[in-house]
């Protein structure tokens, strides 16, 4: 039961971070997106086959909850910079 709970709080965190991944589409910083995902993917490469061996399938589950919060942390912090800057821009 807590599996299926892990897996489907990690699925309603993907279309926050994609709410936000289209608001930086539409300031056009898609290069930053890059960024974002090459990030998670390097944290994907690390944390999943650690979990995986320890923790076998519910490994699997744990790296998926926690590669989606990271990706939504990231898309967060970044739409929070550039929406910050262009509230100050727009102030001067």
């Amino acid at each position: 039961v807590w599996d299926l709970l892990i897996v489907i709080l990690g699925a309603t965190l993907i279309p926050i971070a994609g709410v936000l991944g289209t608001n930086l589409l539409i300031i056009r910083k898609t290069f930053v997106q890059v960024l974002i995902y090459l990030f998670v993917m390097i944290c994907l490469i690390v944390i999943s086959p650690v979990l995986i061996k320890y923790y076998g399938l519910r490994g699997g589950f744990y790296s998926y909850l926690i590669l989606t919060a990271i990706l939504l942390i990231a898309y967060i912090i970044v739409f929070t910079y550039y929406f910050r800057k262009e509230i100050n821009h727009n102030e001067k």
